[in-house]
């Protein structure tokens, strides 16, 4: 569906009008966010592995989740956020896991920060939202 709109101006003789555009796309939540499907014997690793718009680096214990197409930095705010149900569980990844055991995970979807504005500047780096069995 396309929208266009007409704006006519009329102007007194020597003025001059500068007119700025913006233009905004929009696209399904099939395209923009990636989500795993029930697997009773994945881990949230497993989860994020499997989806294709982040992946897991780092040793047990110290691993980082990186959402492709997030400069990053090395600081453990430069992480995603996690919502398990609707509820902030935080941005490290091993806390997380921890919380979680891996048979009651639903799915997960991953949102780039760009479908995460609605979560503010606590979204700037992406957010995992994590759905449970028990929801």
């Amino acid at each position: 569906m396309k929208f266009s709109k007409l704006l006519v101006v009329l102007l007194a003789a020597g003025l001059f009008v500068s007119i700025l555009g913006c233009s905004t796309s929009g696209t399904t939540n099939e395209k923009t966010s990636q989500k795993t499907t029930p697997e009773s014997n994945w881990t949230l690793k497993d989860h994020i592995r499997r989806t294709a718009k982040a992946f897991i680096t780092g040793s047990p214990g110290s691993e980082r989740v990186i959402i492709r197409g997030v400069s990053t930095t090395n600081s453990p705010t430069s992480q995603p956020l996690f919502i398990i149900d609707g509820q902030k569980a935080g941005r490290n990844f091993s806390n997380v896991n921890e919380m979680l055991y891996p048979g009651e995970i639903n799915y997960i979807e991953v949102l780039p920060p760009g479908r995460a504005a609605r979560y503010g500047m606590e979204g700037h780096f992406g957010v995992i939202r994590i759905f449970t069995k028990n929801q």
